[in-house]
């Protein structure tokens, strides 16, 4: 039996005070643990349509704010589909 899990996030913000921003740090420590806990991270296709492993991880950024550009690029993955948004953008 298999484990697919995503995670959908909005802003990633150490000051903006509101349930759809996470703080880098805590961003930092939920995927550190999944990853700890042997969760294999893939693409949202990848981890519905043909999921790499026993447990897998999808993580998203649903109507994003420019915020989470640094956690997106180290990683080698630009955003698909949906453009970044800052706050700006989205008024």
């Amino acid at each position: 039996m298999s484990d697919t899990l995503a995670l959908c996030y909005h802003a990633v913000s150490p000051r903006w005070p509101t349930r759809l921003a996470v703080t880098p740090a805590n961003l930092e420590t939920q995927l550190r643990i999944l990853l700890e806990r042997d969760y294999q991270p893939t693409t949202f296709s990848r981890a519905v349509l043909d999921p790499p492993g026993r447990r897998t991880l999808a993580v998203t950024f649903d109507d994003a704010y420019r915020s989470v550009m640094p956690f997106l690029v180290p990683s080698g993955h630009e955003p698909t589909r949906e453009r970044i948004q800052s706050q700006a953008d989205r008024e």
